[in-house]
């Protein structure tokens, strides 16, 4: 915390090559934010951004005034209304880099390739089918990274994974997943498994998730591809932090996930194998 110039600010310093890209995209986030009018004002504005003479890196964001984080329903449906309710920008016409991100997972985790590579396939046949609108998704939006006074949103931070091709009923899964998830101090990968399984175990959870599906348009199917984009978004994000930590982190979701994953994959290849001919 801080004051840039006098006004209340968040200073992030970064002296190492990773954390210097992570200034980097958390500044290019905010510019890509800002530029959206129906959340623009609850865009922390970017104050500073600049190159030491050090070789390191400083970021000045607003501060935004906040009441004390607190998990609560009515916060997550207050953030799933806005999030949802947006008007779509207009089309984005650059073809979605999908494929790209997932074979980058994909290389970097060869071990894994049984899993990984059927995963990628069938989604990538889902998401050609579906053709969803594609629209700036912010890439970590839980219930953490939204202040609130009172049951009133004031901001949205952290846009470090913001992009303009994405999916927002990716980010409204992960807003019910992460935030129950952290409440509950389980991994999001307990969730994800009870959704590919059809088994989730909190009725306010299984009731919004119903709820996300409709509004968005989704059958029950669609909502585990939407947890599959999920899953590989999570992925990629570590792949592009690189490092140890982020490989073992990789393995250890994949790990967790696979069986549920694999299971719900296999029902999808024999769904669409046809049936033996009658006599």
């Amino acid at each position: 915390m801080a004051n840039w110039h006098g006004s209340p600010a968040v200073l992030h310093y970064a002296g190492c090559d990773s954390a210097i890209a992570e200034l980097e995209r958390q500044a290019n986030g905010l510019s890509l934010a800002a530029s959206s009018p129906p959340i623009s004002h609850l865009v922390p504005r970017l104050l500073n951004h600049t190159t030491l003479s050090n070789g390191g890196a400083i970021l000045a964001q607003e501060r935004i005034s906040a009441d004390p984080y607190e998990f609560s329903w009515r916060r997550i449906d207050a953030a799933t209304d806005l999030w949802l309710s947006r008007s779509f920008a207009a089309e984005v016409r650059e073809r979605i880099q999908l494929d790209k991100r997932l074979d980058r997972v994909c290389e970097l985790l060869p071990r894994f390739a049984d899993v990984l590579l059927p995963a990628r396939d069938a989604l990538l046949q889902w998401f050609e089918m579906m053709q969803l609108p594609r629209d700036l998704a912010h890439g970590d939006f839980w219930l953490g990274n939204v202040l609130f006074h009172g049951d009133t949103i004031s901001g949205i931070i952290d846009w470090e994974w913001a992009r303009k091709d994405g999916v927002r009923a990716v980010d409204g899964l992960y807003l019910l997943l992460m935030s129950c998830a952290n409440v509950h101090e389980v991994s999001i990968t307990h969730y994800l498994c009870q959704l590919w399984s059809g088994e989730i175990d909190d009725a306010a959870l299984r009731e919004r998730i119903s709820t996300l599906a409709a509004r968005c348009g989704l059958e029950r199917n669609d909502l585990n591809f939407i947890a599959l984009m999920l899953w590989f978004d999570l992925l990629w994000q570590r792949t592009v932090r690189g490092g140890e930590a982020s490989v073992t982190w990789s393995e250890k979701m994949i790990s967790r996930t696979m069986p549920s994953l694999t299971i719900w994959l296999s029902s999808l290849s024999t769904a669409r194998r046809p049936h033996a001919a009658t006599h």
